[in-house]
C-alpha cells in the first residue's frame, strides 16, 4: 500500500477552498479518507482527495448564512 501525506483538516480545507466542516462531512461520508489521530481527524492526501471537490451549492449556502 502506497504511503500518502497526512494533513490536518484545516490544511485540507485550505487546499480545497472550503470549510473545515465540509472536510469533516466528507470524511464521515467516506468521500475522502480520514482517520483519528489523537483527538483530531487527519486527511490522507491521496488521489481520492485530489479528485474530491466540495459542493459549490453547499459552500455558497454556508457563506451566505454567515454573512447575515
Amino acid at each position: 500500500m502506497a504511503k500518502h501525506e497526512l494533513i490536518s483538516t484545516a490544511e485540507a480545507a485550505k487546499r480545497k477552498d472550503c470549510s473545515r466542516n465540509a472536510i469533516l462531512a466528507a470524511i464521515q461520508r467516506k468521500a475522502i479518507d480520514g482517520e483519528h489521530l489523537g483527538a483530531q481527524y487527519v486527511v490522507r492526501a491521496n488521489p481520492k482527495f485530489d479528485r474530491w471537490q466540495p459542493s459549490a451549492k453547499r459552500q455558497r449556502a454556508g457563506r451566505e448564512s454567515r454573512s447575515g
